[in-house]
């Protein structure tokens, strides 16, 4: 049982294990989460995500070379169909097609394309296993600990490179390339946007807010129990201002649709206090920046939100991408693993890849009815679970199921695949699950313990 500042979290069943291999794969785990928000940066010409992607699924392998038996969480098995069902799909498109081309300056070639696409979805599994296992052995509070670090990084982070980028100071070099091929080394940050736009360590202003959103909201609950009561709100400050300064309309969705699935979960008055408290932090922000900085967010986001409720994804910036479904026919099958955005971009004409901005899109392409369906199911697990075991009220649930709908927003507006961010707290919910089940009590008690 492991007890931080009146929250107690009993891990119940399983819960011995080596020190030794819950320190290594508490380390890996980690260094993966910290490469992974590096997102800007490479080493070697290769992307730092890439190195983070390898370490994850070593973190994940440690146990079981340790027990010989590795721990799966339910619903796995809907992600493996899912990468079979696209390996079998792009089998048969390759027995009747010729490869599709790769984009003029694409740094990759086709095989290593294909190799990265089957290895992310890997990686998602890798993520959730290994927080499933580790919250199983007693691990929660260092979990939970890391991606508050993490939180507080990403944070500091955006706002000194931010402030680095107006006032010209020093900034780790951003020597990946940007998503649109920008060479941000020999031509700096530039937008065309109303204002400049925080990146902090990503590739774009909504990849930061996105994850800012989803950890705010997942941590929000728990993270006082872990974190004194001023760190806490110090950092959750910063990630507001971090968010705000991305001027990401999806960010603030993330964020909105996450703090309303905690007031829906969450009915205590000091998580609601705690949620009153961050809308009037955040409008707090809002008219300091617009004051201070003369960055005028909500002038800038209002349209956008009223033309997107008004006229759909028709009149967003993603609207290129329905137009071409429009175009190309959906099939039972699917065109096969990575496919779709190659013949998205050859459609555009583009010298890069495109992908759809949209998950579920991505999916459909690469694995047809079928894998929406695999995508559909696993994600709905979660509410399944947390509603069927009576636990989906305490904070720690509420809380990971709160990033697991912001992630499902960023899914559908942005995220082309999964991020192993989203996993943890999916990893998380699952262990919840396991050993509520485990424990056999009556549904309306079976539920992990707050205190105070």
């Amino acid at each position: 049982m492991s007890r931080a500042g009146g929250l107690v979290y009993s891990t119940g069943l399983n819960s011995a294990a080596p020190p030794r291999v819950l320190g290594v794969t508490l380390f890996l785990f980690s260094l993966g989460a910290f490469l992974t928000v590096l997102e800007a940066y490479s080493l070697f010409s290769i992307p730092l995500t890439w190195f983070s992607a390898i370490i994850y699924i070593v973190a994940a392998i440690v146990p079981l070379l340790s027990t010989g038996r590795l721990t799966v969480p339910r619903g796995t098995s809907l992600l493996f169909l899912y990468l079979f069902w696209s390996l079998l799909a792009l089998s048969l498109y390759l027995a009747t097609n010729e490869p599709p081309a790769m984009p003029a300056r694409t740094t990759t070639p086709y095989p290593v394309y294909l190799i990265l696409r089957f290895l992310f979805v890997i990686v998602f599994i890798a993520v959730v296993t290994t927080s499933y296992w580790m919250v199983r052995r007693g691990a929660l509070e260092q979990v939970i600990r890391v991606h508050a670090g993490l939180l507080a990084f990403v944070s500091i982070s955006a706002l000194y490179i931010y402030a680095a980028q107006i006032a010209g100071f020093w900034e780790p070099p951003r020597n990946r390339m940007g998503t649109g091929g920008q060479d941000f080394l020999s031509e700096g940050v530039h937008f065309t946007y109303a204002f400049h736009r925080a990146l902090g360590t990503f590739r774009e202003p909504s990849h930061l807010a996105e994850w800012l959103a989803a950890m705010v909201v997942f941590l929000l609950p728990v993270m006082a129990s872990y974190i004194r009561t001023l760190y806490w709100w110090l950092i959750v400050f910063l990630a507001l201002v971090a968010i705000t300064l991305t001027g990401s309309l999806l960010g603030a969705i993330c964020l909105a649709s996450g703090l309303l699935t905690l007031l829906i979960l969450q009915k205590g008055l000091r998580l609601l206090a705690s949620i009153a408290g961050l809308f009037l932090l955040m409008l707090a922000i809002v008219l300091v920046v617009n004051s201070a900085l003369e960055i005028d967010v909500l002038g800038t986001l209002a349209p956008r939100f009223v033309e997107m409720i008004a006229g759909g994804v028709g009149a967003t910036n993603r609207a290129y991408v329905y137009d071409y479904l429009e175009q190309v026919p959906l099939t039972f099958m699917g065109y096969g693993l990575g496919t779709g955005p190659l013949l998205f971009a050859s459609a555009l004409g583009s010298d890069f890849i495109v992908p759809f901005l949209n998950l579920f899109i991505s999916v459909a392409h690469d694995a047809g009815l079928v894998g929406v369906v695999c995508i559909v199911i696993y994600f709905s697990l979660p509410f399944i679970f947390a509603f069927r075991y009576g636990i989906s009220s305490n904070p720690l649930v509420a809380g990971c199921l709160a990033s697991h709908v912001s992630w499902i927003f960023a899914y559908l507006g942005r995220s082309p695949e999964l991020s192993p961010a989203h996993a943890v707290p999916v990893g998380i919910l699952m262990a919840c699950f396991f050993l509520s089940s485990r424990r056999g009590l009556p549904s309306g008690h079976n539920r992990l313990s707050v205190l105070g």
